[in-house]
């Protein structure tokens, strides 16, 4: 049994190791010193290796940033001797190395065995493992989880049988457990001193489990992070000359709802939620199981590990001799990295001896290469190792030296080409053709600034076009301008560049927004108008709303309706539109018609009436006004001669036409002159009187 990850310093673990997610072609060998170096792997990272990396850009201050300590646990045999990527580059003058971090779907690892051969020295057991341990985090419900999840193969160095099992343990907080409703797969759940933890061993019946290997044995590893139904699964698989072969999938069943899935980790900052547990890659080699040691007696095993870029498996850029996450150990081992001649690839040689725990290489050690091609799949053949790739690019981690690269499309050679690395060396080369690609636009006004961004790269201009320079490939693309009274009509969408430059117009107009005029209160088929200047009309509306489209601005509207007795409330007024569209209610009114009927006047008599304030005249005897329901206060004036019967008084109006008729003039009597006539006539009465009085005494 292997003695697990939680319990590693109680002594108290049941089966659970394993060896994960490997592959990694090696073939003849050459020692490589490994000096410590500047971290080159983050720059490779952020030049389109497709694993998600952080630390893309590291601080030229490294002391400022903290990193985990991988002697933390293990500083000499015995030990999990073997390969190991802590997410830790290069070492500085402070003792200390540079952290990076990456996430990847798939891990490979291999063990190419030409000798082998350990005894545990107080029990005579030759038993031994080779671990595949990695690190796989997701968050479900945002919460995280973290899982250690290990691939181990069992061998007896002295039968030379071999069997694999898997182990996977809950390390998302100190005291976590792994329960039946946690995992679902061809194993099972044990609980050992109070912990949980998920077991599977290989069946007897598939190929290359429970055999006796050759004398020269490679044994091979993948484990992939995959989804099933909405739920984060593990493919545990082992390939030791029978072909590949899939003996675990444990699903985590209780997560179904997924919110963030970062697969297999490897982080250089920092520690599991234990404090003390890494988040790395390792392959190693250990004691049989329950935390046991054993002892190199004599062997020459030859360890890789690769990982999934997004493109090709590539081979880890920065290594350490021995792991920490688990228990079991060896001693008497010397580890050091070395490559073959032939192609470049780099490995680690574990042989007997005294050795000691170190990084025994870094990204200032090796050579990272980069090519880009035409093609969405090809190989590549480097001194006539052949790697796979996808999505147009390949990735490689080499020794440095000089290289024969031939590319091809399917069978077809498309390119040879011979490169030198140097040590510590980032080298991108394109030999795919590329093409100019505009975009032209029109409906801006001149001198503003707009911008084209293409997977990422944004170019930026005053004029009127923008130029990328573009291979093969099929690109989504934005567009956009910092004035936002301006749109391009289509602002986003993917163009293939298929062997010939490329040309697209993007036109730009007015941002508008709906601005929506909803009537109420007309009777249906009524016609009215809403005007927002003497060119912006909607002619004639016989629906209850009307729209314009808009630019942001401020407003005004006036409303009004074709020979009907309704009124609009409010008839003009003003709007405000402010990056979103909006809507106003116009209600109508009816009107009812108060009319003023006059008698007395002689024909083509001006007279006048005001009601509420307003006042209409006319020359014959009717006055007529338009209102709402309600009640008025009206006046009739004066007319010269004539007397008014009622000047003055109130109109009710409730829901219909109202008729005022009590307007009579009369004559007006001037009784003034006539007591001056009378006056007059008495005393000419009296003179006369006079003058005959006057006679007759005569």
């Amino acid at each position: 049994m292997v003695h697990g990850k939680k319990s590693k310093w109680k002594k108290i673990l049941p089966i659970a190791i394993a060896l994960l997610f490997v592959l990694m072609a090696v073939s003849s060998i050459t020692t490589h010193s490994t000096d410590m170096l500047s971290s080159s792997v983050n720059s490779h990272a952020s030049k389109g290796s497709g694993v998600t990396n952080s630390s893309s850009v590291l601080p030229s201050n490294e002391s400022n940033y903290s990193s985990v300590n991988p002697e933390n646990l293990y500083r000499n045999e015995p030990a999990p001797v073997g390969m190991a990527d802590y997410g830790l580059g290069t070492g500085t003058l402070f003792g200390r190395y540079t952290p990076y971090e990456y996430n990847t779907t798939s891990f490979l690892g291999s063990a190419k065995i030409y000798n082998l051969s350990v005894v545990d020295n107080s029990t005579g057991n030759k038993c031994m493992s080779v671990q595949f341990n990695l690190n796989l985090v997701f968050n479900n419900s945002n919460n995280k989880y973290v899982y250690w999840v290990q691939d181990v193969a069992f061998i007896n160095t002295s039968s030379r049988a071999i069997t694999f099992i898997d182990n996977i343990w809950n390390m998302t907080s100190s005291g976590a457990s792994m329960y039946n409703s946690t995992v679902n797969g061809t194993g099972t759940v044990s609980n050992y001193s109070d912990s949980g933890y998920y077991y599977s061993i290989a069946s007897c019946t598939l190929p290359g489990n429970d055999i006796k290997l050759p004398n020269l044995a490679t044994i091979n590893f993948m484990v992939n992070s995959t989804m099933k139904n909405g739920s984060p699964e593990v493919e545990l698989m082992y390939n030791d000359g029978y072909g590949w072969v899939t003996y675990d999938s444990p699903v985590f069943i209780f997560a179904t709802n997924v919110t963030s899935d970062q697969s297999f980790v490897v982080d250089g900052y920092n520690y599991e939620p234990d404090g003390y547990s890494f988040y790395d890659a390792e392959l190693i080699l250990g004691g049989p199981g329950d935390g046991s040691s054993t002892v190199d007696m004599s062997s020459n095993i030859q360890l890789g590990i690769e990982y999934w870029n997004g493109h090709n498996y590539q081979e880890i850029t920065n290594a350490f001799n021995y792991g920490s996450d688990t228990a079991e150990t060896i001693s008497n081992v010397t580890s050091t990295a070395e490559y073959y001649t032939s192609n470049g690839t780099i490995f680690e040689n574990v042989t007997a001896g005294d050795g000691s725990l170190s990084q025994v290489y870094s990204s200032a050690d090796i050579s990272l290469l980069n090519i880009s091609t035409p093609f969405s799949s090809g190989s590549i053949s480097v001194n006539g190792t052949e790697y796979s790739f996808v999505k147009h690019e390949v990735n490689l981690t080499l020794a440095p030296g000089e290289y024969n690269l031939s590319i091809y499309n399917g069978t077809i050679l498309y390119k040879n080409l011979t490169v030198n690395l140097t040590a510590g060396e980032y080298l991108p080369l394109n030999v795919a053709p590329k093409y100019n690609i505009s975009f032209t636009e029109t409906g801006l006004p001149a001198g503003t600034a707009w911008s084209v961004t293409i997977n990422g790269k944004t170019e930026s201009s005053v004029t009127n076009t923008i130029v990328f320079v573009l291979a093969n490939d099929t690109y989504t693309y934005t567009v956009e301008t910092p004035d936002k009274i301006y749109k391009a009509e289509h602002y986003s969408g993917d163009i293939v560049v298929n062997g010939s430059s490329y040309k697209s117009i993007i036109k730009f107009s007015k941002v508008t927004y709906e601005v929506k005029f909803i009537e109420a209160g007309l009777p249906g088929g009524s016609v009215w108008y809403v005007n927002l200047s003497s060119t912006v009309k909607s002619g004639p509306i016989t629906g209850n709303s009307f729209s314009f489209a808009l630019i942001n601005g401020t407003y005004t509207y006036r409303t009004s309706i074709a020979n009907e007795p309704y009124e609009p409330v409010p008839s003009s007024s003003g709007i405000s539109v402010h990056g979103g569209n909006m809507s106003t209610t116009i209600t109508f009114s009816r009107m009812y018609t108060v009319k003023f009927v006059e008698t007395g006047l002689p024909a083509g008599t001006t007279w006048l009436v005001t009601l509420n304030g307003t006042t209409e005249s006319s020359d014959n005897n009717t006055i007529l006004f338009a209102l709402h329901n309600g009640t008025y206060a009206y006046t009739v004036s004066g007319v010269n001669g004539k007397k008014i019967s009622d000047s003055s008084g109130n109109v009710d109006v409730n829901g219909k036409n109202v008729t005022v008729n009590n307007i009579k003039y009369t004559p007006e009597h001037n009784y003034t002159l006539y007591y001056g006539i009378g006056v007059v006539a008495a005393i000419a009465i009296i003179i006369s009187a006079a003058i005959v009085a006057i006679r007759r005494k005569k």
